[in-house]
């Protein structure tokens, strides 16, 4: 996938995105909406990142599998509130330790040197000033677009143990008391 500079998936130019971000355009979460189904927990600092700077890569120690990309809700964590919604699009390695423990990109090909963490044109992407703050032997992007912040956040029940995923359907059929037949 080329970088995101030129188009994204929706055909949106990057003028028309960098603009929406700008310009801080939220969203109401839908009254009644069904909405996504589950919700990716982030620290505050970087939902942030994600919904008022240029942060379009979430960078996580795994890959993210495929049946996980669309549309998803991103958790504030210690808030337990959903503060909006973004698309995964895309997972991309984007950096790997060396022996010696610096991040390296994964091989010498012009895909991953594009992609690679460490830089500079990348840096607006992840917002990570400081690379040895990241504890991962192996780095992947989980590429975000369409990034809408809700007005309001939603309170929602974090689950005990919850780390990276919270499956939103299952919490909702809890509170309400519905079940599958």
């Amino acid at each position: 996938m080329e970088a995101l500079s030129a188009q994204i998936t929706t055909g949106r130019a990057e003028s028309d995105i960098f603009e929406a971000m700008a310009t801080g355009q939220k969203r109401k979460a839908p009254e009644g909406e069904e909405g996504p189904d589950r919700a990716l927990i982030v620290k505050k600092h970087w939902c942030e990142q994600i919904f008022h700077n240029t942060k379009v890569w979430e960078i996580r120690s795994k890959p993210i599998s495929r049946s996980l990309w669309g549309r998803i809700c991103i958790a504030q964590s210690k808030a337990k509130q959903l503060v909006g919604e973004v698309d995964i699009v895309d997972c991309i390695r984007v950096g790997r330790r060396s022996e010696t423990g610096q991040f390296i990109p994964w091989t010498d090909s012009p895909d991953d040197l594009r992609n690679f963490i460490g830089s500079p044109e990348n840096l607006h992407k992840h917002c990570i000033a400081d690379l040895a703050t990241i504890p991962y032997p192996k780095l992947y992007a989980w590429v975000m677009d369409n990034k809408e912040r809700y007005s309001e956040p939603k309170d929602f029940e974090m689950p005990r143990g919850a780390v990276v995923w919270v499956n939103l359907k299952k919490r909702a059929k809890a509170a309400t008391g519905s079940s599958r037949a």
